[in-house]
């Protein structure tokens, strides 16, 4: 069967319709062309395995596609921190910074990052606000006191979402420079802005590392003085760490509240289950005792993850009956595979009983990988995680939502990410509260819900 050679244009608008049927037409191994550029499709759990993982030396980590015939490898094959492609340097950094991102270190956090996840929900309460910028703001206090040992202010914590908001360049899986010079030429107003904001956004962080000298030795700009070698400042490590810290934890918290708002059923088992802890104070320790909060959290991060994981062909080989050569690139989607019939009865329904321990050890290892993989898994996961877990089980403890208008569609975003099509917008109201509002997505109607 010949490749199809695919437009940028379809690819960018649409993504997941170009992939799904790529696997349709050949398999879980799908190879297509863009111009000059020969690409494959990975859709099968064991072909990740084989491909990504057993063949990583011979992989670079490419997360755009890049016009390779241009700057041939391994000219491109640069970076520091856990950006670099170097397997020794890699691995020499992730041990360096294991005390910081361990889960250990998030668990024994835990207590303090729920006293402020507290706080930002009390503060929000009784009016309407975004959740997705509610969710963010979760992320980013409660990330920056663990990383750093340093709780930032309200308006710290805000302004650093804002910028980091319009810092966000739109077009970075499915794109190329001749279509990025062109869209700053065309839109200088735009480019201007995204300048500023990553200005702007070191700026504030620089002046926050500067602010709070003292710090434990396991926060991250105390393990990044340590690196002499390094060309990197401390504030860059803080951006770097704290992006894709916002970009995967908050949609999952906002796709998670969404789903028990539309589904009472969920929040009835995950408000009884933190009932049952009575007044125990919420830490590392008693989020052992909340598995079902610790479900959503995976099932959250199953349905709303990042759907694009790309690589780039070092060196050539052969593996699963292909030939890859030098310049191939090779592209696989952890929220596709995680959306499988196969692997995922009822792969849209948002279901807790799907982490119990039977259930995980019947799937494939990589049908669930919303981190990525081998030694390239994502080091933020277990911090990502318990602040997902601690967010749901305050939220459903002591509030409930009042959505607006019906749940949008989520779409898959060029970022790589998920996102709603639109934003989003709530009011917490206590639980004890009577006739508190929660929107039915299946009849499409509102109806009461009596605290308990």
């Amino acid at each position: 069967m010949r490749s199809p050679q695919l437009r940028l244009s379809t690819l960018q608008r649409d993504p997941f319709r170009v992939l799904s049927r790529l696997q349709r037409k050949q398999g879980d191994i799908a190879c297509f062309w863009l111009g000059r550029q020969r690409g494959y499709y990975v859709a099968a759990p064991e072909l990740v395995d084989e491909l990504f993982v057993r063949h990583r030396d011979d992989l670079g980590k490419r997360s755009s596609i890049t016009r390779w015939w241009l700057r041939r490898p391994p000219t491109f094959v640069r970076g520091e921190l856990f950006f670099t492609h170097d397997e020794g340097d890699h691995a020499r950094i992730r041990k360096h910074f294991n005390r910081t991102f361990s889960s250990h270190h998030a668990r024994q956090d835990a207590g303090r990052s729920a006293s402020i996840i507290e706080r930002i929900y009390r503060e929000a309460a009784g009016r309407e606000i975004e959740m997705m910028h509610l969710a963010e703001l979760l992320v980013v206090t409660a990330g920056m006191t663990t990383l750093l040992d340093r709780e930032p202010d309200a308006a710290t914590a805000s302004e650093i979402v804002d910028l980091a908001g319009s810092a966000r360049e739109t077009s970075a899986v499915f794109s190329s420079k001749s279509q990025l010079r062109r869209r700053r030429l065309l839109h200088p107003r735009r480019t201007r802005k995204i300048r500023e904001a990553h200005s702007a956004l070191a700026e504030i962080c620089e002046s926050f590392l500067l602010a709070h000298p003292d710090e434990r030795p396991t926060a991250l700009s105390a393990r990044m003085r340590l690196l002499r070698d390094l060309s990197s400042p401390s504030v860059m490590l803080m951006i770097s760490s704290l992006a894709p810290l916002i970009d995967s934890t908050a949609p999952a918290i906002v796709y998670a509240l969404i789903a028990a708002a539309s589904d009472p059923s969920i929040a009835t088992q995950l408000t009884g289950e933190v009932d049952a802890l009575g007044a125990a104070l919420l830490d590392g320790e008693s989020l052992e005792r909340l598995p079902l909060s610790c479900a959503a959290a995976d099932e959250s991060l199953r349905l709303c993850t990042t759907w694009h994981v790309g690589r780039l062909c070092q060196r050539p080989f052969t593996a699963a009956g292909r030939e890859f050569r030098v310049g191939d690139w090779l592209l696989t989607s952890p929220a596709l595979i995680q959306r499988d019939e196969r692997f995922w009865p009822e792969p849209e329904e948002f279901r807790l009983d799907r982490w119990t321990p039977e259930q995980a050890a019947s799937r494939p290892k990589y049908a669930y990988m919303p981190f990525g993989f081998g030694n390239r898994i994502c080091v933020g996961r277990n911090l990502t995680q318990t602040t997902i877990a601690l967010a749901l089980a305050i939220f459903f403890r002591d509030w409930q939502l009042e959505l607006k208008a019906a749940p949008p569609a989520w779409r898959a975003v060029q970022t790589g990410d998920f996102a709603p099509s639109k934003p989003v917008y709530t009011r917490l109201v206590p639980r004890k509260a009577a006739g508190a509002l929660r929107f039915d997505g299946a009849a499409g109607t509102r109806h009461k819900n009596r605290g308990t």
